[in-house]
């Protein structure tokens, strides 16, 4: 079952744009995502991200801080750390 799943998952989006103001992933944004069309070339059919760092991982594990100004580094991982703000979107969740 455990593969089943991974094989099913491996096929979704890693972010869903609702009402194309709503971006809802798993983590959070990334100092590297600088357009929408981007997650959109982010390939499907992976097990593990394609890399360790980058738009993916950060989708995936970053960390919202309020406390912080715009991006730092995540002392866990490679991953950012981000505060929320955005301009095209009006809630990144």
């Amino acid at each position: 079952m455990w593969g089943i799943f991974n094989i099913a998952f491996s096929q979704m989006p890693i972010a869903g744009l609702v009402g194309g103001r709503i971006l809802c992933m798993h983590g959070g944004l990334s100092p590297d995502l600088t357009s929408l069309d981007q997650l959109r070339q982010i390939p499907r059919g992976w097990y593990d991200p394609p890399n360790n760092r980058g738009i993916t991982m950060d989708l995936l594990w970053a960390d919202p801080d309020p406390r912080i100004k715009g991006w730092q580094t995540s002392p866990r991982l490679q991953l950012s750390v981000w505060r929320r703000r955005h301009s095209s979107i009006d809630l990144p969740c």
